[in-house]
């Protein structure tokens, strides 16, 4: 049975402050990749550019801009390794007193599709 892509769904608000971004984009580009992996299969491998493709469709669903997704598909013998690196400029609170009204966080996330015969 061949794997659908999730369903589209209205996308989750980004968190307006430092640690709930921080949260949000590790955990957004963990979940990117795993999904990205996990629609994968020896029946049906899919090339880099679906696997890009899958992995900005889900951190877009969970509000992340497509400008602010950066997916690497690095091929192995065994597999290939999905890596997903998210950009959040969430507003500050506290950082606003010194003259910074947003910050920039990263956070990367990766999977690995593993077979073997």
């Amino acid at each position: 049975m061949e794997r659908q892509d999730a369903p589209a769904r209205a996308p989750a608000p980004v968190p307006a402050h430092g640690h709930a971004a921080r949260r949000h984009a590790a955990g957004t580009a963990e979940a990117s990749a795993r999904y990205a992996v996990a629609t994968l299969s020896l029946a049906s491998p899919a090339d880099d550019t679906t696997i890009r493709a899958r992995a900005v469709a889900f951190a877009a669903r969970a509000g992340v801009s497509a400008d602010d997704i950066d997916v690497a598909v690095v091929d192995a013998v065994d597999g290939p390794t999905v890596v997903v690196t998210i950009t959040e400029h969430p507003t500050t609170v506290f950082l606003t007193l010194g003259g910074a009204s947003t910050m920039t966080i990263h956070a990367t996330g990766s999977a690995r599709f593993v077979y073997s015969t």
